[in-house]
C-alpha cells in the first residue's frame, strides 16, 4: 500500500496547486500576423489567476501580450522573456491566423505546434478577416476572454450546418491526406445595435498546400456541411408546395454522409450520399402533414435544392482545380495502383440524397408563425 501511494504521489506531481497557478500566465488563445519573410508577430490572450487566500483570492484578470521574431519560435521566446512568470501553453483553447498570414501559408506556422508537446492539440484553430487588436478589443458581457468563447461556440455551435470546425490535431491529418484540401471557419467582428461589435463565425477559408486559396460563403458552406458529416444540427427553410412565397421550417435530428467512386480506365464518377432525417418546426401556412403526397413533395423539393448546391458547388471548385471534397483521398483508398494526374478534370459527381420529414398527426395543428 506504501509503495502503491508513493508511486501515485510521484505520478500526481504535475498537477497545480494555487500557490503554482498564481505564478503562471495561462493562455486562452494565440494570434499569428506573418507579415513577410523574417517578420512573424504573436498576440497571447491569458488569464492569470489569483488561488487562495487574502482579497484577490478567486479572481481571475485578462492579460494581453505581444511579440515579434524572425520566426514564430523566436517570436514565442521574446514574449516570455519580457514576463514575470512562465506562460502555460497547454490550456490555450484557440489558434487564429489573419487572413493574411493564411494566404501567405501556414506550414511553418502550423508545424511549431503540432510538434510542441506544450501546446493543446484539441485546440480550435480560426482565419481572422479582422485585424488582431480590434479583435481582442471586442469587449462581450458573456465571456471576458475570446478564447474561451471561440471554444464555446464550436463545443457547442461547431456541428450547425453554417459552421465548420478544426482542430490542430485535425488539421495535421488533413494537409497530409488526399489531395491535403482543407476548410478553415472564418471569424471577423460586426457592429451590432448600441454601437457594440461582436464576433461572428461564418464561412470558411479553403486551404490547399497549407495556404488560404479562396473563401467558402456562408452558403456554401452549408453545402459543404452536408457532404462532410458536419451537419449534425440547424434550420432548413423550403417552400409550401403550390405557395412558393410562404416556407416550411424544419431542424436536422440526423445528417449522415458517405462516398465511392468508379473507375473505368477514362473517367472517375464520384458518388456522394446524404441521408437525412428533418422534423417540422412551424410553417407559415396551415398544412396537413398526414397527406403523405404533400410530405414528399416537400422531401423531394429539399432533396434538388440540396443535390443542385452541392453539385454546383463542387463544379465551381473543380473549374479552379481544387479537390474541395478531397476525391483524391477516396480515390486513391479505392484505386491504390492508379494514379492520380489530372483526376479532379476525368471526375463526373453524382449526389444521391434521401430527405425524410418525420412528425405525425400533431403537425395538421400547425398554424401561422
Amino acid at each position: 500500500m506504501c509503495a502503491g501511494l508513493a508511486l501515485c504521489m510521484f505520478l500526481l506531481s504535475g498537477c497545480y496547486d494555487y500557490s503554482d497557478m498564481n505564478k503562471l500566465f495561462f493562455t486562452t488563445m494565440f494570434i499569428y500576423d506573418e507579415m513577410g519573410m523574417d517578420n512573424v508577430t504573436i498576440y497571447a490572450e491569458c488569464f492569470k489567476a489569483y488561488r487562495g487566500e487574502g482579497e484577490k483570492a478567486g479572481e481571475e484578470r485578462r492579460e494581453v501580450f505581444k511579440a515579434t521574431g524572425r520566426s514564430p519560435y523566436e517570436a514565442y521566446l521574446n514574449m516570455t522573456e519580457a514576463l514575470s512568470f512562465p506562460m502555460e501553453y497547454s490550456q490555450s483553447k484557440a489558434m487564429v491566423y489573419t487572413e493574411e498570414t493564411a494566404k501567405l501559408g501556414l506550414d511553418t506556422l502550423i508545424d511549431g505546434p503540432s510538434r510542441n508537446q506544450r501546446f493543446n492539440p484539441r485546440q480550435f484553430v480560426f482565419i481572422t478577416k479582422t485585424d488582431p487588436n480590434d479583435l481582442l478589443g471586442v469587449s462581450m458581457t458573456d465571456e471576458q476572454f475570446v478564447g474561451l468563447f471561440l471554444d464555446n461556440a464550436m463545443v457547442n455551435l461547431g456541428r450547425s450546418i453554417n459552421m465548420w470546425r478544426m482542430r490542430l490535431d485535425d488539421i495535421k491529418r488533413a494537409r497530409l491526406t488526399g489531395s491535403g484540401v482543407f476548410v478553415l471557419p472564418l471569424i471577423q467582428t460586426e457592429d451590432e445595435p448600441g454601437g457594440q461589435k461582436r464576433i461572428k463565425i461564418q464561412g470558411g477559408a479553403v486551404m490547399a498546400d497549407d495556404a488560404m486559396v479562396s473563401e467558402l460563403s456562408n452558403e456554401q458552406t452549408i453545402y459543404y456541411s452536408y457532404m462532410n458529416e458536419g451537419a449534425e444540427q440547424g434550420i432548413l427553410l423550403t417552400p409550401v408546395p403550390g405557395q412558393p412565397e410562404r416556407y416550411v421550417t424544419m431542424e436536422i435530428l440526423k445528417c449522415k454522409d458517405k462516398d465511392s467512386v468508379t473507375y473505368d480506365g477514362h473517367s472517375v464518377l464520384y458518388k456522394k450520399t446524404i441521408r437525412m432525417i428533418l422534423t417540422v418546426e412551424g410553417v407559415q401556412e396551415p398544412v396537413d402533414f398526414t397527406v403523405d403526397d404533400l410530405r414528399r413533395q416537400i422531401e423531394q423539393s429539399t432533396e434538388e435544392e440540396i443535390r443542385q448546391g452541392c453539385l454546383q458547388l463542387f463544379e465551381d471548385y473543380k473549374n479552379q482545380n481544387i479537390d474541395l471534397l478531397n476525391i483524391t483521398d477516396t480515390f486513391q483508398r479505392t484505386y491504390p495502383r492508379e494514379s492520380t494526374e489530372n483526376l479532379l478534370q476525368k471526375t463526373q459527381m453524382d449526389v444521391d440524397i434521401d430527405v425524410r420529414v418525420e412528425g405525425g398527426q400533431n403537425l395538421n395543428d400547425t398554424t401561422k408563425e
